[in-house]
């Protein structure tokens, strides 16, 4: 194993040889070399750690830390690093390596009952509280070390408050990243750091750029500008597709989205079905919902229509009524939020004027505050949010990995 020291900042090559207490976590903006110098360290402990155990990988879900992690270190070490995703192993220099996605609490049951020499968290903000608790529990074997990155979070977050703040009265070392400690992107592609930082804005600005563990506070949607985000006329469609927050007792919101890969607008709102039952006094049935989204479409055929995946009894309505298309909408909270604010802040995304509910509810979507100092959790409030959810499932379910992607096009 072996790397150019020249494309290492001076902070990450000090991490490396620092990261010898019970627990090692790298922490700040993105793309900033902190995964990087990560999983250098980590293969070092793979060689020169504990033997006599296994070690353990673990990301928020399999395929997230094949992506972030495993990727890269089959990359780094070559055909000597063999990945086994049926049985979630990895076998490297004669060692075993387990594998787990960990995205709920019931997650720590996964390694109840282990024995671990090493482990290694990627995203460790995204791990359920539980889960790492536990892992601490079965780092039983001599010397065992565990190492993790992460994006910052709130202030109140549980690594935060429990473990950060708290590493003097523990084993563990940290070291805060930022973008300018990635060598690699200073040298070779500066103006990915510009074109970086201009694509997060707000709330993800000062966590994923600045590096601050910071509170969600005032609107979740808080740089949206109406005369910057929206369009009058939306460019020619070459396709369409739905997105569908579905409501009895609340409202139902249904959007029509435009799109066109080589033009800027990408895609837009182009329309929007709005159906309060509290403004009406009138709730609708599946069978009436289903025949209002005809109605709603005319001559049009979308390519799909995400639909929120609770939404068992509509989504088999719609099926019924033909319509073939329906998928289910991935439903992440905060990574769709995030998604949303990049395409519309980059100018890829826009919303059409005549969609005035989807306008209006944007400055008023706002982040439950007390929710987040009681518990740390980044949440908006159960208002205004029928539109902005529809949104999110649109945007989030068709184009969220590309932009994951996108973020990694540059050493993490």
């Amino acid at each position: 194993m072996s790397f150019d020291p020249n494309e290492i900042s001076p902070k990450a090559l000090r991490s490396f040889q620092e990261s010898d207490a019970e627990i090692n976590i790298w922490e700040g903006s993105v793309s900033s070399s902190k995964t990087f110098i990560s999983i250098l360290r980590w293969l070092k402990e793979i060689q020169n750690g504990p033997q006599d155990g296994p070690l353990a990988m673990i990301g928020k879900t399999l395929d997230a830390l094949k992506r972030n992690v495993i990727s890269p270190m089959q990359e780094l070490i070559g055909p000597d690093c063999q990945y086994y995703p049926g049985r979630r192993e990895i076998e490297l220099w004669g060692r075993t390596i387990f594998t787990y996605g960990a995205n709920d609490e019931r997650a720590e049951g996964k390694i109840r009952g282990s024995t671990l020499a090493g482990a290694y968290v990627d995203e460790l903000t995204l791990i359920p509280e539980s889960f790492w608790n536990m892992l601490q529990s079965r780092l039983r074997v001599k010397g065992a070390k565990a190492f993790a990155t992460t994006n910052p979070d709130g202030p109140g977050h549980w690594v935060k408050k429990t473990w950060l703040d708290r590493k003097h009265e523990l084993n563990l070392k940290s070291w805060a990243f930022r973008l300018e400690d990635n060598q690699w992107l200073v040298k070779n592609n500066p103006g990915y750091i510009e074109s970086l930082k201009k694509r997060y804005v707000g709330l993800w600005y000062k966590r994923f750029i600045d590096g601050l563990w910071c509170l969600a506070e005032g609107a979740v949607h808080d740089y949206f500008d109406e005369l910057l985000h929206t369009i009058l006329r939306p460019p020619p469609a070459l396709s369409y597709f739905v997105a569908m927050d579905y409501g009895t007792v609340n409202p139902t919101a249904i959007l029509l989205f435009g799109e066109n890969l080589s033009t800027k607008p990408r895609s837009w709102v182009e329309r929007e079905f709005y159906w309060d039952p509290a403004v009406t006094n009138r709730q609708k049935t599946d069978a009436e919902i289903s025949r209002d989204l005809r109605e709603f479409l005319g001559p049009i055929e979308p390519e799909a229509i995400y639909v929120d995946p609770s939404a068992a009894s509509l989504k088999l309505q719609l099926q019924k009524d033909g319509f073939y298309q329906i998928q289910d909408a991935d439903n992440s909270v905060l990574d769709g939020i995030r998604t949303v604010s990049m395409l519309t802040v980059s100018g890829e995304h826009a919303i059409c004027r005549a969609a005035r509910q989807t306008i209006e509810d944007k400055s008023n979507y706002v982040w439950n505050t007390k929710l987040a100092v009681k518990t740390g959790e980044d949440k908006p409030i159960k208002q205004h949010d029928h539109t902005q959810d529809a949104e999110r499932y649109g945007l989030h379910t068709r184009y969220g990995q590309y932009r994951i992607d996108y973020n990694l096009l540059a050493r993490n």
